[in-house]
């Protein structure tokens, strides 16, 4: 079996979809054209949008568990410390003399240890995170990742389209009050920038309020826009300040510059297209990307000029380890 191979389960339900057949690269213009799932990448210069065409049908993963995944052979690379702590200090700079505000720095974590079973192992991720778009995307020889994205980007179902800011992390914050200026701020930075985008749209503005992923709290705003005016283009909600940073350009250049490998399709967004451009999108966060000598696990973070370097890194071993405790 050569064909490729998506596998999700919406929000808080119980259950998997498959969408099963050969892989085909689209462009932004095209991606509501055809039914099946799309995976876009974090920066579309730099990796092709995929698309495995087809409707989803509900299926088991047990039907899985025996699969021979072909994966890539491409180096563990992964971000040491001291690497990271470069990263910082030049992004810091960066944020110093103006050039930007805020800026999110992703880091890679090199794992060689086994996953017996990637069935149980999205099915531990779908107990674990019931609030979560969990999923297993796979192009033979060319792409593995799984996932459990805590952030929707956009859903474009009647009678609302919807869309969310999602910024910060905290543990042990419920409250509103629970949370510093500091992530209040990070947070803001993206509501404005989704509220930028959907202007001049009739919409419905909810938050922001700490909502629960896994061990930690984020703050989240919802919008709901009115469907029967345009349908909001994913380009242009992606990657936003929470992905990149704040002014986005001027981050995404600045990630350009001082991240120390390739993002690929950590924080691009994949999900489900169905007929008449209905969709549910998710950003590609809390993942990892399968390879021939094992897995490489992704995390970031927001940096602001009241950042901490060791409390940053430190934040940033927490989300690893948590997505590491469900192998």
């Amino acid at each position: 079996m050569t064909e490729s191979i998506a596998l999700y389960s919406l929000p808080d339900t119980d259950h998997f979809y498959e969408v099963c057949g050969p892989a085909e690269q689209t462009n932004p213009e095209n991606v509501f054209q055809k039914r099946g799932v799309v995976f876009a990448p974090f920066e579309i210069s730099d990796h092709p949008i995929y698309r495995i065409p087809g409707q989803p049908v509900k299926t088991t993963l047990t039907k899985y568990e025996n699969f021979n995944w072909q994966k890539k052979h491409r180096p563990l690379h992964q971000t040491k410390q001291s690497t990271y702590q470069d990263m910082f200090h030049r992004a810091i700079q960066g944020i110093e003399v103006g050039s930007c505000e805020k800026i999110v720095l992703s880091t890679r974590s090199a794992d060689t240890s086994s996953i017996p079973s990637l069935p149980a192992f999205l099915q531990q991720l779908r107990q674990s995170y019931p609030s979560a778009f969990v999923y297993l995307f796979y192009i033979p020889h060319e792409e593995l990742w799984i996932g459990a994205s805590p952030e929707l980007l956009l859903d474009t179902n009647y009678p609302f389209q919807r869309t969310a800011a999602l910024a910060g992390t905290r543990k042990g914050a419920p409250k509103l009050g629970d949370w510093p200026a500091k992530e209040r701020e990070e947070h803001h930075y993206v509501e404005q920038y989704v509220e930028k985008v959907i202007e001049g749209q009739k919409f419905r503005k909810e938050g922001p309020h700490p909502v629960k992923a896994g061990p930690v709290f984020h703050l989240k705003t919802n919008y709901f826009i009115d469907i029967e005016g345009p349908v909001v283009n994913p380009f242009r909600l992606h990657p936003g300040p929470a992905l990149s940073g704040y002014p986005v350009q001027a981050a995404i250049q600045k990630i350009h510059e001082i991240e120390d490998s390739s993002r690929h399709y950590y924080t691009g967004f994949l999900g489900p297209v169905w007929n008449e451009g209905n969709s549910r999108l998710f950003i590609n966060l809390r993942c990892l990307e399968m390879l021939r000598d094992g897995q490489l696990l992704y995390a970031g973070g927001g940096l602001t000029i009241d950042s901490d370097a060791t409390a940053e890194w430190t934040e940033i071993q927490d989300k690893l380890g948590t997505l590491r405790s469900k192998f």
